[in-house]
């Protein structure tokens, strides 16, 4: 699904009320817009309560008469922090449009998997349930993201400039070409399809060439090789990989739910199954595994 992005002139021309009725209907499209809106709104609410200017002066000069006079410096008055407090929303408020415009976000749902073309022509094949974003102030200079789920890359070579994927285990650096990421909280692994990859976990490092990978468990760095060298859109690969992990994945790619109560999820599976038949995943999984299951609908209980 594609990435929300804000037209910086666009919103300034808000602030200052140029907007013609279709741009700002436009405008308001944007879900992050009514927190901006509710901040131009609040500034708009402020009044000052008119001034009784005989009545102002009488009680001044009674003052004036009572007590020595006392000085009131310029940015202590009322007007002045209104003013201050004014400039801040508007300062945050032009802040947020500028930072929030660079980043650009994919995200996928249940079992929806969506083609990415970068700017520097690199194909990113973003698998279910993921999110990727980069910043593209940035990405001409350093070709960094940020992934969150599964993804599958194939990197166009810029030269000297890096390419480097951030998962919330590390991070992989390439120095070739094809690689495949997948990140959960408390495992990822990283296989090299063609080329050569660098990843860094827990201040250790793992170069992979094509036909080997890396798995992140815990604080450990680890490689290992597989067989079948050539990635495929269709199929799912795991080397030594929790069931947790596993079925975690099958629920997000076939948008189904998976009761795993009295399944010893800590066990490592190693195979693959394809992406175009559940009840085929299901049995590639779970027949060489020893697990039996039940499928109702839309969930699989399994025993």
């Amino acid at each position: 699904m594609n990435n929300s992005e804000y037209d910086n002139e666009k919103l300034l021309r808000l602030i200052n009320n140029e907007l013609s009725k279709d741009e700002l209907h436009q405008l308001s499209k944007d879900p992050d817009f009514q927190k901006y809106r509710a901040i131009l709104d609040e500034v708009d609410s402020w009044t000052l309560p008119e001034l009784d200017i005989d009545a102002s002066y009488g009680r001044l000069k009674e003052k004036q008469e009572k007590a020595p006079a006392k000085t009131i410096q310029w940015y202590q008055s009322t007007i002045f922090k209104m003013a201050a407090t004014f400039l801040l929303l508007a300062a945050a408020f032009a802040y947020f449009i500028v930072s929030g415009s660079s980043v650009v976000t994919y995200e996928t749902g249940v079992a929806e998997v969506e083609e990415i073309t970068l700017p520097d022509g690199s194909i990113v094949h973003l698998g279910a349930s993921s999110q990727l974003s980069y910043n593209k102030d940035t990405w001409e200079d350093t070709r960094e993201l940020r992934l969150e789920g599964t993804s599958h890359f194939d990197v166009m070579h810029m030269g000297g400039t890096p390419f480097k994927v951030h998962f919330k285990l590390g991070t992989v650096e390439v120095l070739g070409t094809a690689f495949e990421i997948k990140s959960f909280n408390d495992f990822a692994s990283v296989m090299c399809y063609d080329g050569k990859v660098k990843v860094d976990a827990n201040d250790s490092t793992i170069t992979l060439t094509r036909g080997r990978g890396a798995r992140v468990r815990g604080r450990e760095l680890k490689g290992f090789e597989f067989q079948n060298h050539n990635w495929s859109q269709t199929i799912t690969r795991f080397e030594s990989t929790p069931l947790s992990v596993v079925f975690t994945t099958m629920e997000a790619q076939f948008g189904i739910k998976i009761k795993t109560d009295k399944v010893d999820l800590t066990r490592n599976f190693t195979g693959s199954y394809s992406l175009q038949d559940v009840n085929l995943a299901l049995k590639a999984v779970c027949d060489p595994m020893n697990i039996s299951y039940e499928v109702n609908e839309d969930t699989v209980i399994l025993q």
